[in-house]
C-alpha cells in the first residue's frame, strides 16, 4: 500500500517498470519470510513432502506478484465486484439459460465497464 501511496504523491508518474519492481521486491520479501519461519515442509490430506527453497520461494514470488498485479487489473472494489457478478451470472445462465430463454444485458455491461480499466494507466493526475 505504501508503494502506491508514495506512487499517487510523487510529482511524476511511476513508470511500470520501477512499479512492477516494486512489487517484486515486496514477494520476495514475503517469501523469504514466510519460508524462514515455516520452512519448506508442505502437508496435504495425509501426505508430507518438502520443496526445494528455490522452487518453493519462486512458486511463492510468482503467487504474490500475480496476485498484486491481478487486483491492479480489476482497477479496485469496482472492478473487482463486476469481476465477480460477471463470473457468477454467467455460471447462473449456463445452469438455467434455457429456463431463461434469453441473456439478460448484465454481464456485457459490466465487462464493458471492466474494459478501460485493463490496460495501464496513461496519465498521471496531479496532485
Amino acid at each position: 500500500m505504501l508503494s502506491g501511496y508514495f506512487d499517487d504523491a510523487s510529482e511524476t508518474a511511476w513508470n511500470e517498470y520501477k512499479k512492477g519492481l516494486i512489487d517484486f521486491v515486496i514477494a520476495v520479501v514475503a517469501g523469504v519470510t514466510y519460508l524462514n519461519f515455516n520452512g519448506t515442509s508442505v502437508n496435504f490430506m495425509s501426505t508430507t513432502f518438502t520443496i526445494a527453497y528455490p522452487l518453493y520461494l519462486l512458486l511463492i514470488v510468482i503467487l504474490i506478484w500475480a496476485s498484486i498485479n491481478v487486483v491492479n487489473c480489476t482497477d479496485g472494489v469496482d472492478g473487482l465486484s463486476a469481476s465477480l457478478a460477471v463470473v457468477s451470472i454467467g455460471t447462473f445462465l449456463l445452469a438455467y439459460g434455457e429456463e431463461l430463454g434469453t441473456t439478460p444485458p448484465l454481464p456485457s455491461s459490466l465487462s464493458a465497464h471492466c474494459w478501460p480499466t485493463c490496460g495501464p494507466t496513461q496519465s498521471h493526475p496531479a496532485s
